[in-house]
């Protein structure tokens, strides 16, 4: 159900741009894409300066255009934090509720431990009264100075050592010397015992002991609220540049201090520019830079990829992915997520090169860089970056043939990135030790990312119709179903086809095109003989020839049926529509001379048409078509020849293009004289190699 809804979309979506209404739909929709890539892009006038530290001003003198701040650099700011974070006085807060406890405590204690003396003792302390008072006086002058339980950088502090006190919500500042610690607590608990008798000393001092405690303690809210206050009140500028004064001059070094003097101008501009006033003029610039790029890929698409210029939903979906890819970055870039870094831009090209070639990949990702600059911080750098990286992913994938390598490219791209990372870093920061290896893990995020291109080509080859080398590489495997089933009904067309395969492979490589697609279509270009393989002659056996009992037009109907059938078996096996051309196209509209000529031998008195003998074509409209139909003519003629030497088999090659060539079959294929002679030569070749024949050497 899935693949029948993807395949209605396509036939769908195929049937929008056709005709006269394919021409409206593509340029509205060229038009959408321009209009959301300007929409896209950010609003904010930009600093037409570039600069950087420690190099050169490159421009002319640059006076201030209007009063602004001087903005303090983070580092200057963390300064400044560290800074309050070590002068301010930690606070402390009183604890009341445990001076009463502790008090309540010893009134106990103290009651306990009198009954228990004097039952033991029979002894009757008419001082009891006096006694309780003198330790309670003792504890309760303890704690009204405060025994302050030491935290943090207060344990080893000099004695002038300042904190803030909170007491009944009142902050005062005092010494560290103004409390004590509990050292110092019991000390003076032995100083006051020391006054009293003997027996009440005794008596007392575990009481007093066990009372002791801590009753000042480190208050964290306060000093919490304090020391974000304190930061929230850091200036984050620091002096005023004056309008009219001077920034810096030509060919002047730009200092650290320049650095941030240039960077809040830039800041000031960029951030607190009349919108109002220049808002107009942003839309039109970017629509004009817009319009400007995607020009230049429709004039590369119309002198270099004419076939490509002409198909209106391939010049959609081009113009589409760079508006997706810019669009993306847009909204990433806008909502600040994570590094662009860690945005895979080289799925783009992947894509194109996937779905067409290795040049207009590079053209595509060189235009969609070049609109993503006008956003991008440090555009230069972004866009050297992004445009090396892509140039090693696509050609990492020339030669691709089988899907893993694809986490080839992976690797690929994320080396690129680390190794550019290192040369730049080394320019701007001088020495190895400052390199952020920590940026690293964007790299390696990106790569990762990179792996979602496989997926994204399975939607757009269903969605659209288009065909990767790795659906030809499965297509052309023998073991699928139609090759299988022709290679046990039909094993002589089989072999052909193979031998075709290879013929024409070799000649589209060696004069440039798509090798892979012009095998995958020499596989299945006789598809058709499937049905009927006797009536062919790679297929016959000895004995009788079925054409025998058959007139020379029937006998040419059959053999110029195999072509029908051929395209609506593919078709019912949803085989891509870039292979069933070359089953069309194969034979072009040419005439089946055997039968025509036969016929004419035959009855020579008879008025015959011609057209009853002919290939309905249509004829070769690719380079890759246009070698198939050599390969294919040039392989079943050399299985006829009697003398399979070099001269024979050069002879045979020469005649049957020459025919094909006054037939005027390559009209509409872009292929070139030139071009034809290098596929004689790699026909040659491959045909003495098949036949075993030796090249003569000349002294």
């Amino acid at each position: 159900m899935l693949s029948f809804g993807i395949q209605h979309m396509e036939s769908t979506i195929k049937g929008v741009f056709s005709g006269k209404k394919g021409v409206i739909i593509r340029y509205a929709l060229l038009l959408v894409c321009v209009i959301a890539i300007v929409l896209a892009l950010p609003k904010e006038i930009k600093f037409k300066f570039d600069f950087e530290k420690g190099r050169t001003w490159k421009h002319e003198d640059l006076n201030a255009p209007f009063d602004f701040a001087i903005n303090k650099s983070p580092e200057e700011i963390s300064v400044e934090k560290i800074s309050i974070l070590n002068s301010t006085h930690p606070y402390f807060k009183f604890n009341d509720s445990i001076v009463q406890r502790q008090l309540s405590s010893f009134k106990n204690d103290f009651n306990l431990a009198w009954e228990k003396e004097r039952n033991n003792s029979n002894a009757d302390f008419s001082a009891k009264k006096n006694m309780f008072s003198a330790g309670q006086s003792i504890l309760q002058n303890l704690f009204d100075k405060g025994v302050i339980l030491p935290t943090g950088k207060l344990s080893d502090q000099a004695i002038d050592f300042v904190v803030n006190v909170v007491r009944n919500n009142v902050s005062s500042e005092a010494e560290i010397d103004d409390f004590y610690t509990l050292d110092k607590a019991q000390k003076f608990l032995f100083e006051e015992l020391g006054k009293m008798p003997p027996q009440e000393s005794k008596f007392l001092k575990p009481l007093l002991e066990n009372a002791l405690t801590n009753n000042v303690f480190y208050d964290e809210e306060s000093n919490t609220a304090a020391l974000k206050e304190l930061v929230d009140n850091i200036s984050p500028t620091r002096g005023m540049v004056q309008a009219g004064e001077n920034i810096i001059h030509k060919s002047e070094l730009i200092t650290p201090e320049k650095f941030k003097i240039l960077s809040s101008l830039k800041a000031e501009y960029e951030g607190n520019s009349d919108h109002s006033r220049s808002s107009w003029a942003l839309y039109v610039g970017y629509l004009i830079l817009t319009l400007v790029c995607l020009l230049m890929l429709h004039l590369f698409l119309f002198y270099f990829r004419s076939d490509i210029f002409s198909d209106h939903l391939q010049v959609v979906f081009l113009t589409f992915l760079v508006c997706f890819m810019v669009i993306i970055h847009a909204w990433i870039f806008r909502r600040n997520m994570f590094s662009l870094y860690l945005l895979p831009y080289c799925i783009l090209p992947v894509i194109v090169r996937t779905f067409f070639d290795t040049r207009l990949a590079l053209f595509t990702h060189l235009i969609a860089l070049l609109i993503i600059g006008l956003m991008a911080p440090n555009s230069f750098e972004f866009v050297f970056i992004q445009l090396i990286v892509g140039m090693v992913a696509i050609f990492s994938m020339v030669k691709l043939r089988n899907r893993s390598q694809l986490f080839f490219t992976s690797a690929f791209i994320m080396s690129a990135y680390g190794m550019i990372h290192i040369g730049i870093s080394l320019i701007h920061e001088g020495s190895i030790e400052n390199i952020d290896w920590y940026e690293m893990r964007f790299f390696i995020g990106n790569g990762l990312l990179f792996l979602f291109v496989y997926p994204l080509i399975m939607v757009f080859e269903r969605v659209f119709g288009f065909i990767s080398d790795m659906t030809l590489l499965e297509l052309s495997n023998s073991n699928s179903l139609l090759l299988r089933e022709l290679s046990l009904k039909a094993p002589g067309t089989f072999q052909h086809s193979l031998q075709v395969a290879n013929l024409a492979e070799a000649a589209v490589q060696k004069i440039g095109g798509n090798s892979l697609l012009v095998r995958a279509g020499a596989m299945y270009h006789d598809i058709g003989k499937i049905d009927m393989p006797a009536y062919f002659i790679e297929n016959l056996n000895a004995g009788a020839n079925p054409h025998d009992d058959l007139s020379f037009d029937q006998s040419a109907q059959i053999i110029i049926s195999h072509v029908e059938k051929g395209f609506d078996k593919a078709r019912k096996a949803k085989i891509p529509a870039q292979i069933l051309h070359f089953i069309r196209t194969h034979h072009g509209t040419t005439v089946v001379q055997y039968f025509y000529q036969s016929y004419l031998k035959n009855y020579p008195d008879r008025k015959v048409d011609v057209d009853q003998f002919r290939y309905p074509g249509p004829i070769p409209f690719s380079k890759e078509m246009a070698v198939l139909m050599m390969a294919d003519s040039i392989e079943a003629a050399s299985r006829s020849l009697q003398k399979t030497d070099m001269q024979s088999i050069q002879n045979l090659i020469d005649a049957i293009i020459e025919n094909q060539i006054s037939q005027k079959q390559f009209i509409n294929a872009p292929i070139t004289f030139r071009e034809m002679d290098e596929i004689k030569k790699i026909f040659l070749k491959q045909l003495m190699s098949i036949h075993h024949t030796r090249i003569e050497y000349t002294m």
